[in-house]
């Protein structure tokens, strides 16, 4: 078996576990969904409300934290296939977030794992996760969320006395070409 081969099988494998664990995290969606959908009763005293549905929520959460933990390695371990794939491959890897708003939505929020992961130590790597995870993101949330996430990861990176420069210049030769324009002007903005 070739490298690619090999690389496309681990692709696959990552890809039906995103979606087996987006499912059973729906379930977890629906939960949260059903907690904020409670009706206020009158004369009640809604921060106490608020306070309680924040606290049922998180239990929610931890209740779930190994979903939690096998969603965000699954989505860093397809980051890492990424950044070492063939176009082909890269494209395959984009198109198969196509219409995945929830798990899209997850490529976004590891990216703000990342940023608070960058100063504890190997934050070269996770610049990287990070910015895979924006260009298989391609834009397809918000484009505004995606210049946020990147005005944060940008610092971060520096302050931990890395060149965000070339990480963004590797990533963005691997992204699609609205992406690649995207990242490149976004880092184009910083002397």
């Amino acid at each position: 078996m070739t490298a690619n081969e090999d690389s496309q099988k681990n692709v696959e494998a990552l890809l039906v576990l995103l979606h087996q664990l987006d499912v059973e995290y729906g379930e977890i969606r629906r939960e949260l969904n059903s907690l904020a959908g409670d009706a206020v009763p009158a004369g009640k005293d809604l921060a106490g409300i608020i306070v309680d549905m924040s606290r049922r929520s998180e239990e929610l959460r931890a209740s779930h934290q190994p979903l939690v933990d096998a969603l965000n390695g699954a989505l860093r371990g397809l980051c890492e296939q990424y950044l070492e794939a063939q176009e082909d491959q890269r494209t395959r890897i984009r198109n198969a977030f196509s219409g995945q708003k929830t798990l899209l939505v997850h490529l976004i929020n590891l990216t703000g794992t990342a940023c608070l992961s960058i100063p504890r130590g190997d934050g070269a790597y996770w610049l990287r996760i990070a910015l895979a995870a924006v260009s298989i993101e391609d834009n397809r949330t918000d484009y505004r969320d995606t210049h946020m996430v990147l005005q944060h990861l940008y610092p971060a990176a520096v302050k931990a006395d890395i060149d965000p420069k070339k990480y963004f210049r590797q990533v963005a030769a691997l992204s699609s070409d609205a992406m690649r324009a995207f990242l490149s002007d976004f880092a184009g903005r910083y002397p």
